[in-house]
């Protein structure tokens, strides 16, 4: 009994491990990146990514991952392959963003063109960001602060 009771508690352990690791990856490639080694920090963001990964990787931690590849691939100038992983981005968080403070301009300005190819409506006011996925919706931005309504579809809201 407590043979299983052991193998047991390996076996939840590995998630939580793999998890733990997953995210160390992520803060060394994030490290690489902002030391503007930028090719290095691609090869483990892909690898963090890869089906062959033996590391569990949350979808927090995969939007992560898409987000930076996105702003590595637009500092080397590869616009295309840029967007498809800022998109992939999008389409698992759509109110995920880039830190002006964080990130550059031309890196930002490649996002914002990513976000206007995932079909997403984004609404920016003082007090939110809404992320639209759906079709009729009526948007207030007032004195009193700022409302949505929903008629048919899905509005995603981050204060």
């Amino acid at each position: 009994m407590r043979r299983l009771a052991l193998a047991l508690a390996l076996v939840a352990a590995v998630p939580a491990s793999l998890r733990a690791q997953t995210e160390d990856q992520l803060r060394r490639a994030i490290r690489l990146y902002e030391g503007l080694e930028v090719e290095r920090a691609r090869d483990v963001f892909l690898q963090v990514i890869s089906p062959a990964s033996p590391l569990a990787v949350t979808e927090a931690q995969r939007v992560t991952a898409y987000k930076y590849l996105g702003a590595s691939y637009a500092t080397l100038g590869q616009q295309d392959s840029a967007i498809t992983y800022f998109v992939a981005a999008l389409q698992r968080d759509p109110l995920t963003d880039l830190d002006p403070r964080s990130f550059a301009e031309t890196e930002r300005s490649v996002f914002n063109a990513a976000k206007q190819r995932t079909g997403h409506l984004y609404v920016n006011t003082n007090d939110m960001t809404i992320a639209v996925v759906g079709t009729v919706f009526l948007v207030n931005a007032g004195t009193d602060g700022s409302r949505v309504a929903v008629i048919e579809g899905e509005v995603l809201v981050r204060e």
